[in-house]
């Protein structure tokens, strides 16, 4: 850190050598010295404060030298706008600070933006974000930024007119969907839902609380069940709020299904949601009524703001309640015995049409197909659909042209508030958009969006004149609009290009999850109930028609009806059937580095030293574990012929380290001839309960030496992003002057989310060994055996997954042993109850007509 009393210091940074800085990262060492550079104004002298991290006072006389600035200037440019150096990842924080300061000062000062190269060695162990699921059509906040960055240079061409209209669609390949049975059977509340929303049908309301509770233990966002994030958008608390719904004993008692549907998946911004419930009666209707009224009421009376009025829609009186800034939208309509709370009009609309036949997603021939390959009968916990028409509809003109709008109205709110920042930094007047264009912490055109929206300053808050404020954006739909400008025409002409070109048009998806009760082996005691709640999800997945499996399904043989029999000892096994071999392969488990290979007597801190055990062994020193196949396959012939020579019974000894073996109809291979003559005989084909062919199983993990790798790899990629969030709130408090205790508000208001410790730690200001206020997280920076765990382990208790495509369809079939802590307020699984059988395979499609998906 480096301070003067007057603020006259700006923008500092550091020197870091590209590699050598990389290299001190993976020791661990500090470097001896550091070359630090900042801007000032004026020519008086003046006193600095160096921390590095030891408190230093240094003299500042500053003189005119031109040439000597200019250099300097380079210098310090080439330092604040640094590619990224190896071993460098993203952090999970969007880089709005840096993109923003680092644009505002190329443009003010007429210094060039540097080429952003990528960090391609820093992904490799990320786990991808969840923003890039639905790739162009989502968008995501990699696109925002570089929005952002546009805005910023004045890359942006001012003054277009939207004077062109909504350009078109080109139809996309056929939809060639299996014509169903006449008699399939369908849950009545579909036919009241618009076949372009995704579908979560919860059947109870039971289950619709297990769902809430278990997006609430992952802090709203299921990825955190993979690795825990440094930001945590509540997304669960925000929709609830904005929708005015809570839970009730009285909606567990009067609710016969529960469905939550959209038109699209950005909730972060605020999406167009809503939830349809089904009385079980018309008194129960009534009684429905009566309930969410009254909290409707309440809601009134906490929300000052908000206001209620009476719309009319479709014919029908519709009740709805806001505020300003849409952090409360919702509209409550009623249909007979069901109710939608929503935060769209156009899904309100829908959701009476739908009920009068005008395009149902019951009534749809993809869904009719879909509850064909997984009926209601099956009871199942969740059903999940996403059909043709709403992936269609996210790439329709108008949701791709109002989605690049809405990010960059989202963007031009987070530029908004940093530029205030900014602006009271250097001592000038903040209170306007127009005091920040002038003082050049804005460009000149800032503000005004195709549509005639534009950023307003209002107080404290920052709002978009059509959408709202950040998070509860209007939705997509309810944004009216005919016309675009010509950037706009091209860009979606584009898309559009592309998305045809290289995706056609996204296959129907349909998840069915079930939930049981753990059953302990025979013999064994029921677990305690400090012991947590342990279950079992299956999931069964269809994809129906899957047109996307490229050559890597048609390379596969069909799928097999046998399967290899566990072999005892594994911890991950796995099969893949191939038209002329079944291959297989299993880990036995991970050996534990020897302590001869440790290179300090110590807890391993740094990158190196948590991995350099394992480098500097072979993997027969830790590796255990074998592959093989049926024996005569064409897969495993290029080690048969060119590591052993011509195929032997018995054992053999190949090139390097590998041993195989030649026994039963099966060739196996492994490092270690142990395992080979223990496994050998293990090797016996059973009949499987699905045909497959690909199949997966994973064991305890949490009971093996794997944990401990998985563990220290956890707690790197954790430690990874606390810093990241640290880093952030250090760098609020040196770039834009802010005092210590309000970097934290003022960061996460920014990106409109909490920054959390992955670690479990929380985020305080802890003074280092100069005595100076630093962020930090409070957990330790070293990796303690049992301390921290990776996520996976502390609820995985097994895994198997087997995947086929038959028929057309792509059927994935999941059973998740699954384990939730004691106080993870999630609520049990039904008594046990027969299981439902999955069909052995997939019936065969009849004859469909070549018919276009249609487009709502």
């Amino acid at each position: 850190f480096v301070e003067e009393q007057n603020g006259r210091v700006l923008y500092p940074c550091y020197q870091a050598a590209p590699v050598r800085g990389a290299l001190r990262e993976i020791l661990g060492i500090r470097p001896r010295q550091a070359n630090g550079y900042f801007l000032f104004r004026g020519k008086e002298p003046f006193d600095l404060n160096v921390y590095i991290p030891q408190g230093y006072k240094v003299a500042v006389r500053p003189r005119v030298d031109r040439i000597t600035h200019q250099q300097l200037l380079g210098m310090w440019w080439s330092q604040y706008t640094p590619g990224p150096r190896l071993l460098e990842s993203a952090e999970d924080y969007p880089p709005v600070l840096e993109n923003y300061l680092q644009c505002m000062l190329s443009r003010r000062l007429g210094l060039a933006m540097p080429d952003q190269g990528e960090a391609w060695l820093a992904t490799v162990f990320n786990l991808p974000k969840m923003d890039d699921i639905l790739g162009p059509l989502a968008g995501t906040e990699s696109l925002k930024i570089e929005l952002q960055r546009e805005t910023m240079l004045g890359a942006m061409k001012d003054g277009e007119l939207a004077d062109l209209p909504l350009p078109a669609m080109p139809e996309g390949p056929p939809l060639l969907v299996p014509d169903a049975s006449a008699d399939v059977a369908v849950e009545p509340i579909a036919m009241h839902v618009p076949e372009e929303c995704f579908y979560v049908r919860c059947g109870s309301f039971g289950n619709f609380i297990w769902l809430r509770k278990t997006l609430e233990q992952t802090g709203g966002d299921l990825a955190n069940l993979l690795a825990l994030r440094g930001v945590n958008y509540s997304l669960s608390d925000k929709l609830q709020r904005q929708l005015v719904l809570k839970e009730s004993e009285l909606a567990r008692l009067v609710v016969a299904d529960v469905a939550w549907i959209g038109t699209d998946p950005f909730l972060r911004e605020g999406g167009a949601t809503g939830v349809v419930f089904e009385a079980n009666n018309l008194g129960a209707s009534l009684a429905l009524a009566g309930g969410i009224k009254q909290q409707r009421q309440a809601a009134l009376a906490d929300q000052k703001e908000a206001v209620e009025r009476m719309i009319d829609v479709a014919g029908r009186q519709v009740s709805f309640i806001s505020t300003p800034d849409n952090r409360v939208r919702s509209f409550y309509a009623i249909d007979g015995n069901y109710h939608l709370v929503t935060t769209s009009r156009y899904i309100v609309g829908r959701f009476y049409e739908a009920g009068e036949g005008t395009q149902a997603l019951g009534a749809s021939a993809e869904f009719l197909n879909a509850r064909s390959l997984l009926p209601v009968a099956r009871g199942d916990t969740v059903f999940f659909y996403a059909s043709d028409a709403f992936f269609e509809n996210l790439a329709s003109p108008r949701y791709r042209v109002e989605m690049l709008r809405r990010l960059r109205a989202a963007g031009n709110l987070e530029l908004a508030r940093m530029a205030r920042l900014a602006a009271k930094a250097e001592h000038v007047k903040a209170d306007t958009l127009d005091d920040l264009i002038v003082g050049g912490f804005l460009p000149p055109s800032f503000g005004d969006l195709p549509g005639g929206s534009r950023t307003l300053l209002r107080g404290d808050l920052v709002l978009d004149s059509a959408r709202g404020a950040r998070g509860t954006f209007l939705p997509v739909p309810d944004i009216e609009f005919t016309t675009v400008t010509p950037s706009e025409a091209r860009q979606y002409r584009s898309f559009i290009r592309d998305y045809r070109e290289t995706t056609g048009r996204m296959d129907p998806i349909a998840l069915a999850v079930q939930r049981y009760p753990f059953l302990p082996p025979p013999g064994a005691p029921p677990l305690p109930p400090e012991a947590g709640l342990r279950e079992l999800i299956v999931i069964d997945a269809r994809i129906s028609p899957f047109t996307h499996g490229g050559s890597f399904f048609q390379g596969l043989g069909p799928p097999s009806r046998r399967q290899l029999r566990r072999v005892p000892g594994d911890v991950l096994s796995a099969e893949v059937v191939y038209p002329d071999q079944h291959a297989f392969s299993g880990l036995r488990d991970l050996k534990p580095p020897e302590s001869r290979y440790l290179p300090l007597q110590r807890q391993p801190r740094t990158v190196l030293e948590y991995v350099l055990p394992y480098v500097a062994m072979t993997p027969p020193d830790y590796l255990f574990g074998y592959v093989g196949g049926t024996s005569g396959g064409a897969v495993l012939d290029e080690y048969i012929t060119d590591r052993f020579g011509p195929p032997q019974r018995g054992l053999a000894r190949g090139d390097g380290f590998w041993y195989r073996l030649e026994s039963g109809g099966y060739t196996t291979y492994s490092f270690h001839p142990e395992i080979l003559r223990s496994v050998g005989p293990q090797l016996v084909m059973e009949d499987a309960p699905r045909p497959a062919q690909m199949r997966l199983h994973v064991g305890d993990l949490a009971q093996t030496n794997l944990a401990r790798l998985l563990d220290m790899m956890g707690f790197l990629r954790a430690r990874q992003a606390s810093d990241g969030n640290t880093a952030l709130l250090n760098a609020m408090a040196q770039q834009l002057h802010l005092p210590r205790e309000e970097a934290l508000p003022a960061a996460e208001a920014i990106i409109d989310a909490r920054l959390v410790c992955p670690q479990g730690g929380k985020y305080v200001l802890a003074q280092d060994k100069a005595g100076y206020p630093r962020w930090q997280s409070t957990a330790g920076r070293e990796f303690v055996e049992g301390r921290y765990r990776f996520p996976p382990l502390g609820w995985l208790r097994g895994l198997d997954v087997d995947v086929a495509v038959v028929n057309g369809t792509l059927a994935a079939h999941v059973e998740v042993d699954m384990h939730w802590p004691a106080g993870s307020d999630v609520p049990p699984p039904p008594p046990p109850a027969a299981r439902p059988k999955p069909p052995e395979e997939l019936p065969p499609p009849k004859p469909a007509e070549k018919k276009p998906g249609g487009t709502p």
